[in-house]
Parts: structure tokens; C-alpha cells; sequence
């Protein structure tokens, strides 16, 4: 019994296999007219009209081009049984998680911001000031007596 009117019939039309001893990527259209005249019980020939072999690299690449025109986001791997309600739950949280990351990314570059003051006592406030006054008088008095040796 010939299997292309029964592969016509389903839901999906393509099917990838990876083959893992050669590192390479069967994708066979299962709606093809090649397969029309083969039986159930035949293999399908890499030769065959309704198989195309890529290699893993150029798989790769495809995905990444893929991923970059952002084809892969609207990409559904279970059909079209996407529940709209699911769907809208999942836009929703993933809206508020997004927000909520925005509040932590927010206090993480506020507290960043922030640098800590130490706190002294005004006692030694006083005594800091008084030594860096010393500091200064002293530096101003190495700095006359050079200029009047010269």
C-alpha cells in the first residue's frame, strides 16, 4: 500500500532526524509527490526528491539566522493547540517579572550610587581637622625654608 496519501493526511509536513555518525540533518517533506509511489515498508533513500541532507554547520547556521530575525521566537513545536488563556497568563507574568527585575535592577544602581559615609564621633571630627591643620603649617614651613636657601 502506497504511504504518500497517507503522509498527505497529517498535520505536519516536515520532519528532521539528526544522524549522529555523519553529523548531519535529514529533513523529509512528508507531503512530497516522490513518496506517493513507496510502501510502508520501504526506506526512503537519502537520493530521494522529498529528502534534504544539511550538514550540522549549516544547521547551526540556519539557527542562528533564524534566532537573529527572530523567526525562532513564533516558532510552535506542539501545533496550534496554544491556548490563548495559557497565553495571555504567561504574557502577564512574564510582564511582571520583568518589572519586578526592573525594581531590583533600579535599588542595585542606587546602592551602588550611594557610597557609605563613616560615621565619627564630633570629638575626633575636631582632633582630624586640628592634625590636618599641623600637616599643613608644617609642610607651608619646609616649603620657606627652601625657597630661602635658594
Amino acid at each position: 500500500m502506497a504511504i504518500g496519501s497517507l503522509l498527505r493526511d497529517r498535520d505536519i509536513q516536515y520532519v528532521a532526524l539528526k544522524d549522529e555518525a555523519t553529523k548531519t540533518w535529514r529533513i523529509l517533506d512528508s507531503w512530497s509527490d516522490a513518496l506517493k509511489d513507496l510502501d510502508a515498508e520501504d526506506d526512503i533513500p537519502d537520493d530521494n526528491d522529498a529528502v534534504q541532507i544539511i550538514t550540522e554547520a549549516a544547521f547551526i547556521a540556519l539557527i542562528k539566522e533564524a534566532t537573529r530575525l527572530g523567526v525562532l521566537e513564533n516558532a510552535s513545536l506542539g501545533g496550534n493547540n496554544v491556548n490563548e488563556d495559557d497565553l495571555l497568563a504567561l504574557e502577564r507574568e512574564n510582564q511582571e517579572l520583568h518589572e519586578k527585575l526592573s525594581k531590583i535592577e533600579g535599588n542595585v544602581v542606587k546602592y551602588k550610587e550611594e557610597p557609605k559615609k563613616p560615621q565619627y564621633s564630633e570629638n575626633y571630627a575636631i582632633k582630624d581637622r586640628a592634625i590636618q591643620a599641623i600637616i599643613n603649617l608644617a609642610g607651608m614651613a619646609d616649603v620657606e625654608k627652601i625657597s630661602e636657601d635658594k
